[in-house]
């Protein structure tokens, strides 16, 4: 039993489907209108512990990092209003940190939503994103490249996305339609509809399966995305 989909995304701007190395050759060479005086970044979102999730965005750079922030926690994690970070260059950007503060070590602490991306972020950076520091969801994020796929005054675009995976249900090899866990310590497993049914998982907690790396985790259900097709 398992994944039961490939690997592939879909691009936003064509709807056509490629890999997650092919996609970022075809936002550069067939989407990017070249202008000389590009002011957006190209920028590549994964899941740490997961890079079958991803993301390409389009983030203009005179954008905040809260941005960033607040178009993640609309995809991928929004759950119960948890803190987030991001960590860039050694140096923390913090979702309520009212004012630069110094830590033992020399890294500053300071306020995302004061933050620009230009004032922080160069073309070949990574750094890190977590959303809740309780159960936390770890994102990896690269500046892959200045781009201009479009004209449009968002300050975050969503260019291409990993397609929804499909799994087999544990019990009979039917397509998944529920994420299932009896607890924090048991291993998941997928269920159709009607297996999930049965008596024996009345005690699990089930969710819908959702095209997010925060799939059941804290109370999230993917209700917040709002860039399906």
């Amino acid at each position: 039993m398992g994944t039961l989909s490939n690997e592939k995304g879909k691009c936003f701007i064509c709807k056509e489907e490629f890999g997650k190395i092919a996609m970022k050759n075809h936002l550069v060479k067939v989407h990017n209108k070249n202008n000389d005086n590009e002011n957006k970044f190209l920028i590549k979102v994964e899941a740490f512990f997961n890079k079958d999730y991803w993301l390409y965005i389009q983030v203009h750079e005179d954008a905040v990092l809260k941005d960033i922030d607040i178009f993640l926690r609309n995809i991928w994690l929004e759950c119960c209003g948890h803190l987030s970070m991001f960590e860039i260059n050694d140096d923390f950007y913090e979702s309520e940190t009212e004012k630069t503060s110094i830590n033992l070590f020399g890294r500053k602490r300071e306020d995302m939503r004061k933050t620009r991306v230009k004032n922080v972020l160069e073309v070949g950076d990574t750094f890190r994103y977590d959303y809740d520091f309780g159960s936390t969801t770890r994102l990896q994020l690269k500046v892959i490249d200045k781009i201009s796929c479009n004209n449009t005054k968002e300050k975050v675009t969503l260019l291409a996305r990993n397609n929804m995976k499909i799994y087999q249900c544990e019990e009979c090899g039917a397509k998944g339609k529920y994420f299932s866990m009896k607890d924090d310590w048991t291993p998941p497993i997928f269920l159709c509809e009607e297996c999930a049914l049965k008596k024996e998982y009345e005690e699990y907690y089930v969710v819908d399966i959702v095209n997010s790396p925060r799939m059941g985790v804290c109370d999230y259900i993917g209700a917040r995305d709002i860039y399906s097709l």
